[in-house]
Formats: C-alpha cells, sequence, structure tokens
C-alpha cells in the first residue's frame, strides 16, 4: 500500500537519480531512473491502494 511513508521517501529522494546520495530506488515509482514530479503523480493517483509488494 503507498502511504506517507512512500511519500516521505519521495520527498527525500526527489531530484535523483541513480549514483546521487539521496537516491532512493522504491521512490521512483514510474521506473525512469530519476524522482520526478512524475513519480509524486503517481503516488497520488494510488496512494492508499493496496497491491503486489
Amino acid at each position: 500500500m503507498l502511504s506517507l511513508f512512500d511519500f516521505g521517501g519521495l520527498v527525500a529522494a526527489f531530484g535523483s537519480q541513480p549514483g546521487d546520495s539521496n537516491w532512493n530506488p522504491d521512490a521512483d515509482f514510474d521506473g525512469d531512473a530519476e524522482v520526478t514530479p512524475f513519480d509524486f503523480g503517481v503516488l497520488v493517483r494510488h496512494f492508499g491502494e493496496i497491491g503486489d509488494e
């Protein structure tokens, strides 16, 4: 389930990509190797949903 913990991880990793000290692949919700506003959009659309781990 996407939760406030996921939001916190996204905020901490925002603007990062692999190799950056704050990179978190779990915050890259759209899988484009960057944590951007698009990842925030994915989180918002699916917030609270339960799915595959």
